[in-house]
């Protein structure tokens, strides 16, 4: 998906992957647009970007919608080789609400720029195994069922300063 294209999916029928890479996802720009329709919203663990390896974003405008059980937005997926399970952003523009986490990676999370709303209503915002970066751009994240968070990570988030927390939401700005 390259930097120009316009992608409007509409998520319908049994399928529950949208992009699905047995190797790295490369995402250079382009406009999306993902829904999952209010027939659908039973269909459970959908994935919209997954991948077994590395999820690469370096710019483009995201706005999904995947209120379905389970249902995360950029997803990296148990893999053997933990290094590899990992999700980077160079920049961007996100719109997310998911029910699950919007970025899950089993190692590593980097945000390098971009302007981000996010919300997981049953579930974590930012959810890594391992650490997360952030060295620039502006995220406000909202994790709204009690006991889930803005940023599951461990350790915590390196690399900025936090501009605002109230419980669920964490802004950053870089």
């Amino acid at each position: 998906f390259n930097e120009g294209s316009t992608n409007i999916v509409s998520l319908v029928g049994p399928e529950t992957r949208f992009v699905n890479a047995s190797g790295d996802l490369n995402l250079k720009g382009g406009e999306f647009t993902v829904t999952m329709p209010e027939t659908y919203t039973s269909l459970t663990n959908a994935r919209v970007f997954k991948s077994d390896k590395e999820i690469k974003i370096k710019g483009g405008h995201y706005d999904v919608n995947v209120p379905g059980p389970g249902s995360e937005i950029f997803s990296v997926s148990k893999n053997k080789d933990l290094d590899d399970s990992i999700i980077t952003i160079t920049d961007g523009t996100f719109e997310l609400v998911s029910d699950d986490d919007c970025f899950n990676a089993d190692h590593h999370i980097t945000v390098n720029d971009g302007l981000f709303y996010a919300v997981s209503s049953n579930n974590d915002v930012f959810d890594s195994n391992g650490d997360m970066l952030v060295s620039g751009g502006t995220i406000m994240a909202y994790a709204t069922a009690a006991g889930h968070e803005a940023f599951d990570v461990e350790p915590m988030v390196q690399g900025t300063e936090v501009s605002s927390f109230l419980p669920h939401q964490l802004t950053i700005s870089g």
